[in-house]
């Protein structure tokens, strides 16, 4: 889960233009390329900027004044999916909110979590078939999903439902918006229709806590202030929405990525031998295959970057999947290596919009990886059913893993 832009952006701030390649791996050959040639281009076709370098993303998401997360700057249809939504707004509103929001969803919180994040964990991997079995589908997608509506306080019942319209969102083709409705032009009818189900069914539920409080997060979120001010209706259902799809996707796609930089030769072996590296490895496996690519932004004035002359209002896309993979920060930047230190990724963004869920994406992700080294002494991806990646540029990840595994 993270306070990155999951997904209210224009259809185009996805898009790549003309040339880029839509195989995820190729993909960062033609990253490599426009940081050499071109590390901040303009696309005349969709009138976005986008942000190749390390050093150029770094000042972008580090200065909230002169690159600003509010979309509906330049696109007035994002108005109804703003309020509340820590990603879209700037401060001074987003700091008191954020502030407010903080009060519910504290870092105590989160580690008390890890009990019930590593029975969860043990049940799911309990019921899977060691031979043959989907990382995503059997775990990685069921694990985080239990874990966020557990916290909100919604119902077990509910999260196959929540599975249901959570889903579609990972088969999303290049281009399609990540999280949003018909915000800028509704390409896929169902997604839009999950969206809009899930909406109804939180607006829901952040009413009835209002008269009838429980001992859970969603109930704090309603009761929580800052100088006397509280959520209203649609920022409780924004932020709630926010946790559970980006938190869901987010962990689902860090644990498939995780699987599959295993898979290198010895890592796992190493790692099962010294579980305490399991944390800085998955830094590694953040900053090399990022769970979310991008992140966009809005110029509020005239700016150069990287050399080129930017117009206020212009929209940006900054690449942190390129960004990770800069030669002039990280030292075999195409490499895994994990123990590498230091390692100053923005997986989780910069500044002021750092990812408010990281330290449960972490705790979700280190708990899932102890869990998988610890049952298992091998863990296979299949030559005949090979990874399925997310279609969508948006994302970096598995959307289907088969593995095989023999029990340790």
């Amino acid at each position: 889960m993270t306070e990155n832009r999951t997904g209210t952006s224009a259809d185009s701030a996805g898009d790549l233009g003309a040339g880029a390649p839509s195989d995820p791996d190729e993909r960062h050959g033609w990253f490599a390329r426009m940081r050499a040639e071109n590390p901040v281009w303009f696309d005349e076709s969709t009138g976005f900027w986008h942000v190749f370098s390390y050093a150029d993303a770094a000042r972008v998401l580090g200065d909230p004044a002169g690159f600003s997360s509010e979309l509906n700057r330049v696109f007035p249809d994002a108005d109804a999916f703003v309020a509340g939504d820590l990603t879209s707004i700037d401060p001074p509103r987003h700091d008191a909110l954020r502030a407010l929001v903080s009060q519910a969803f504290t870092p105590k919180v989160v580690a008390g979590l890890e009990p019930r994040v590593a029975a969860l964990t043990d049940e799911l991997l309990s019921a899977v078939d060691g031979q043959r079995w989907d990382v995503v589908a059997d775990f990685a997608c069921p694990l985080p999903i239990a874990v966020i509506a557990e916290l909100l306080g919604l119902p077990p019942s509910d999260h196959d439902q929540f599975r249901r319209w959570v889903d579609p969102l990972l088969a999303q083709q290049t281009g399609d918006p990540v999280v949003g409705e018909e915000l800028f032009g509704e390409r896929t009818a169902g997604i839009a229709e999950s969206v809009r189900a899930l909406r109804e069914y939180l607006r829901e539920q952040c009413r009835h806590r209002r008269h009838h409080p429980r001992e859970d997060l969603l109930t704090a979120l309603v009761q929580a202030e800052v100088d006397g001010v509280r959520l209203a209706d649609e920022e409780l259902v924004n932020f709630a929405n926010l946790l559970l799809i980006a938190g869901h996707i987010t962990t689902t796609l860090l644990v498939g990525n995780t699987v599959l930089c295993l898979q290198q030769p010895g890592v796992a072996d190493r790692l099962r031998a010294a579980p305490g590296a399991i944390p800085r490895a998955l830094e590694e496996v953040l900053r090399l295959r990022s769970p979310f690519t991008q992140m966009p932004r809005v110029a509020t004035e005239q700016v150069e970057l990287g050399g080129r002359r930017i117009a206020a209002n212009r929209p940006l896309t900054v690449w942190l999947a390129s960004a990770n993979r800069d030669e002039q920060q990280f030292r075999d930047a195409a490499g895994f290596d994990p123990h590498r230190r230091p390692n100053p990724h923005l997986a989780f963004g910069r500044g002021v919009h750092f990812c408010l869920g990281a330290p449960l994406a972490r705790l979700e992700g280190r708990v899932a990886t102890e869990a998988l080294l610890r049952r298992f002494s091998e863990i296979t991806t299949l030559a005949d059913e090979p990874p399925v990646p997310c279609a969508n540029t948006a994302l970096t990840g598995p959307r289907r893993l088969p593995v095989s595994c023999r029990p340790a």
